[in-house]
């Protein structure tokens, strides 16, 4: 179950394109799945790895890079995608908790689930998804 990643990458010419394309082969990345434009700073990668890891192999080449979009790779339907913030509804969590998580459907049976969370206490954490839910009082009717 492949992805579509697009990053926003500080590279200026051919050689900045040529160092990031080396990286992220030597993380197992085809060549031919990588499409890097320099003028726009653009690096579009199709694959199954998760974001943080294809971030860091970019930035392993030196350059700063910023995750733009996330997408399924079959252009020829749109089964839906979605974002979930976490924090509280002033925008930050008054706990120091924050991240987001990003939903994006392949196809009709998979469902590719990617994020970050940042500000937990070391240790085992959970997540816990619904397909469905009432979701108006928070989580205290989630079962």
């Amino acid at each position: 179950m492949s992805a579509k990643l697009e990053f926003a990458v500080q590279i200026s010419s051919s050689l900045c394109a040529d160092k990031v394309l080396d990286k992220l082969n030597q993380n197992g990345i085809s060549k031919s799945d990588v499409q890097i434009c320099y003028k726009t700073g653009t690096v579009i990668v199709k694959s199954d790895l998760p974001s943080s890891l294809i971030l860091n192999a970019i930035e392993k080449s030196g350059y700063k890079a910023v995750l733009k979009g996330y997408g399924s790779s079959n252009y020829d339907v749109n089964l839906g995608a979605a974002v979930a913030m976490l924090c509280n509804s002033t925008g930050h969590s008054d706990s120091g908790i924050n991240g987001v998580v990003r939903f994006i459907q392949l196809n009709e049976n998979e469902c590719l689930v990617d994020g970050t969370i940042d500000g937990l206490s070391p240790g085992k954490h959970g997540i816990h998804i619904y397909e469905c839910g009432d979701l108006s009082n928070g989580c205290e009717k989630c079962e």
